[in-house]
């Protein structure tokens, strides 16, 4: 098993700056592929090494016996470094790791555990499940596994994307309305150039607003037709998070999202697909 992280924050998830959700990682299911990890090391350094030729991108490269682990791993050593995680060894060198550093642990369910005085994956580990499953449900339980480094899930070979978005965790919570629009215009051309080179329409714009304290808001507005219309996409996105502005509270970070995505069909060239008639924006 192992994931690839391409162009990813070098902050841990805890520092400021753009983030892509449509396609910065990639899980390789490498079973019945190679024989060993130290094969699975190798191939990884062939990924990177072709990865920096081609695109003259830096990525980070975890191999493991599961996605979580794989996860971790190609967080651990960025921007550019690989990191191999041996089942027999998952356990010690999860332990000293912080509890964020599990895939799906926010600032709130962190918050829990600080609680219940559990800072790290290996205190995570020793904790009773038991208490784990009244003070979080489900998630207790599988956060119990994760200390473990236990994780069931597959990787899925045919995906199908459902929505292309963008976020920007801005240097300093700012208030001003302007750099926050310029910003949403930025996050509108970076989703278009995407959707232009995968062939996509969409129907759904969401946005998506941080404040300074960390309250998270998001608002969508669905069209009665398919489109990828870039003034279409900036305009309604603009008009979205303009009603979060008007709060005149500091603002953290901004998210632009469009989902219902469907195929352009065409014979063109990929990255000249046609768009569709500009369309007026939607009056909100």
């Amino acid at each position: 098993m192992g994931v690839v992280t391409v162009g990813a924050d070098p902050k841990e998830g805890r520092g400021r700056g753009v983030v892509s959700s449509a396609s910065y990682e990639a899980y390789l299911d490498l079973s019945g592929r190679v024989e060993d990890l130290d094969q699975a090391a190798n191939l990884a350094r062939t990924i990177m090494q072709e990865v920096l030729d081609r695109e003259d991108l830096s990525c980070s490269v975890g191999v493991a016996p599961n996605k979580m682990l794989a996860k971790i791993g190609s967080d651990f050593r960025k921007p550019y470094g690989l990191t191999v995680i041996s089942e027999k060894g998952a356990k010690e060198f999860l332990s000293p790791l912080g509890v964020r550093k599990i895939p799906g642990v926010g600032p709130r369910t962190e918050e829990i555990l600080l609680d219940l005085d559990i800072r790290t994956i290996g205190q995570l580990a020793a904790a009773d499940p038991d208490r784990l499953a009244r003070q979080l449900g489900i998630l207790g339980k599988r956060l119990y596994e994760r200390a473990q480094g236990i994780d069931p899930s597959e990787v899925v070979v045919n995906y199908e994307t459902k929505s292309i978005g963008r976020e920007v965790t801005f240097e300093r919570d700012i208030k001003d309305a302007a750099p926050i629009l310029q910003m949403m215009d930025g996050l509108a051309e970076e989703i278009h150039g995407e959707l232009i080179e995968c062939g996509f329409r969409f129907k759904t714009i969401t946005v998506k607003v941080r404040y300074e304290h960390f309250d998270t808001f998001t608002r969508a507005r669905s069209l009665s037709f398919s489109t990828n219309d870039l003034d279409i996409l900036r305009n309604n996105g603009k008009r979205l998070v303009d009603q979060f502005l008007r709060k005149k509270k500091k603002v953290r970070l901004v998210g632009l999202r469009v989902s219902a995505l469907s195929r352009v069909y065409s014979n063109a060239r990929r990255g000249q697909l046609p768009q569709t008639a500009p369309y007026p924006a939607v009056p909100l």
